[in-house]
This record gives C-alpha cells, structure tokens and sequence, in this order.
C-alpha cells in the first residue's frame, strides 16, 4: 500500500471549502498528491520488445527497437505541446537540447550521458503521465539492474516486458521478486511476441505471467 492511499481517509475528511486553518498543511499535501505525475516505469530483458512498446505507446518512435547494450541511458518522455529534449550528463551535468538531438542521443550510446528527457504531444502521456525507459537487463556486472532498481523505486508502475519464446533468465526472475516486492499491485507484465508460442504453451505461458 502507497502513502497517498494510507493517507486517502485523513484526505477524503477534509472539506473543499472553507477549510480550517489547522488542516491547511493536510490540504496542501492532498493536493499535492493530486497534482504529481504518475511514473510508468518500463523494464525487461534485450530483446524482449521493451522499445517497442514505448514507442507504440508513445505514438511516435521515439527509441531504437534494437538492444543498445550496456550504458543505455535512461529515457523519460512526457507531454507538452512544445517538443523539446533536456540531457543529463554523467558529471551531473544538464543541458536544453532540440527533441531531435533527444532522439539521436537516445539511439546510439554517448558515454556522457545518462539520462535523456524528451517532450512531445503524446497523446497517451497527456494526463501527467510520465513514461520510462530503462537499460535491459543483461546479467552483466550489475549496473543495468541497479539503475532498474532505481528508477523503480520512484515508480508509480512498472511493466515488465517479457518474452514469450524465451525463458526467463535467473536475473530476471530475480529482479521479477523485487520488483514485486517493491511495487506488489501496481506491477504488471507485458507478454510480447505471443504469437510465436505454440498453441498448446499458451495457457502456461499466461499462467505464469498472471501468477
């Protein structure tokens, strides 16, 4: 359970108008709740489709369908009728750039940065929705999994995309639990390329994702 859901019996007893001086502080903490941005943050091993479907989602492709490896940057895409792009560098760094150059950095690894915001009118992100792409999942030194981690720690919901003709592998399934652990309810998982598993597979594919 969330904090604003915990905190939602103390939110729904304050009045709309006319609110005492005492409940001020409460008010201003339920509206604040309102007004932040919902974080769906997107992650899933190479290959997996986890690209695709932010683009699909986004109306627009935004990012590269092929795995970048390693060093992948964090993407974060949002609405806003002026396209525009910020960058953050790995010394910490910021910068403005033009929602192109957002893209180009976002399909071909630059070591300098780390994280790419790019602004566009999503149709589906309209609602303060923020949607985030996250490094695969390699089981390599540890890196991409602890940036996973990260940005799943300031999720609101996660999907986990998965494949349906591969096996999860002991990472996966490792990062699976924790995510779980961290989240619970508001994790889901996307099966992508359903249509390659046989007919007969079907059900027990399903079955495990929704268990």
């Amino acid at each position: 359970m969330n904090v604003e859901t915990r905190l939602s019996p103390y939110f729904s007893a304050i009045p709309e108008t006319d609110i005492p001086d005492v409940l001020q502080p409460v008010a201003r903490l339920r509206d604040g709740f309102g007004a932040s941005t919902l974080r769906v943050v997107v992650f899933g091993g190479a290959r997996n489709g986890k690209s695709s479907l932010i683009n699909a989602l986004s109306g627009a492709e935004m990012l590269p369908v092929h795995s970048l490896g390693p060093g992948h940057p964090i993407v974060e895409l949002r609405h806003d009728t002026d396209p525009r792009a910020s960058i953050v560098r790995a010394d910490g760094t910021e910068a403005e750039v033009s929602i192109d150059e957002g893209r180009r950095i976002a399909r071909g690894i630059v070591e300098a940065v780390t994280r790419i915001t790019m602004w566009a009118p999503f149709p589906f992100l309209s609602d303060n929705v923020a949607l985030v792409d996250t490094p695969p999942l390699t089981g390599g030194d540890g890196a991409d999994e602890w940036a996973i981690m990260t940005e799943l720690e300031s999720a609101d919901i996660a999907l986990m995309v998965l494949s349906a003709d591969k096996i999860l592998s002991r990472s996966e399934r490792e990062l699976a639990r924790r995510a779980g652990r961290l989240l619970g309810d508001n994790m889901w998982f996307v099966v992508n390329r359903i249509d390659l598993v046989e007919e007969s597979e079907l059900d027990e594919v399903m079955a495990w994702a929704a268990g």
